[in-house]
């Protein structure tokens, strides 16, 4: 079983939950991670296509995902996503933004972060979390239909000083 931290409105941890029992309730916040690779040479950014199995999101265009484990930081959980969801690993992270995203089943304070990639290494996409992978540019993100926490994302960050 998967064991996440409780934390309070200043992101301090004042329990541990179940990953189960924390998408059951949304009066139990816990961390998460969003994250994805940023090519400088050729200027654009990852946005992957989940995997049409997933119960969340199947199908649709995001950035890549990860709970937060007990006891893990944020930076743990991003390298360790890279790892298992991409096959790299990460010395070198960017957190660009924060947020606690919501409904009637979770609440997540997220944090987002951005990884400098060369597209000329080869990725191992996991094919159990990712159908595929694309790379947009700074226009081109303006333009492509994603999950509702990506358009978050897409809309609060600067891409323009980030996409330079």
């Amino acid at each position: 079983m998967e064991f996440l931290d409780l934390i309070n409105g200043n992101d301090e941890v004042v329990g541990k939950v179940s990953r189960s029992d924390a998408h059951n309730n949304a009066s139990l916040t816990h961390r998460a991670v969003h994250f994805t690779l940023i090519d400088p040479v050729s200027h654009s950014v990852m946005v992957s296509r989940r995997a049409f199995s997933k119960k969340h999101d199947g199908g649709i265009l995001c950035f890549l995902g990860e709970h937060v484990l007990s006891g893990e930081d944020y930076e743990d959980a991003t390298q360790r996503g890279a790892k298992e969801e991409l096959g790299i690993d990460v010395t070198k992270l960017f957190n660009v933004g924060e947020h606690v995203f919501s409904d009637e089943n979770f609440s997540e304070r997220i944090k987002m972060f951005l990884i400098e990639y060369r597209q000329n290494k080869p990725l191992q996409p996991d094919p159990a979390e990712i159908a595929e992978i694309c790379w947009y540019t700074r226009a081109q993100l303006r333009t492509i239909l994603v999950s509702t926490m990506a358009q978050y994302w897409l809309d609060n960050i600067d891409w323009t000083a980030i996409l330079a």
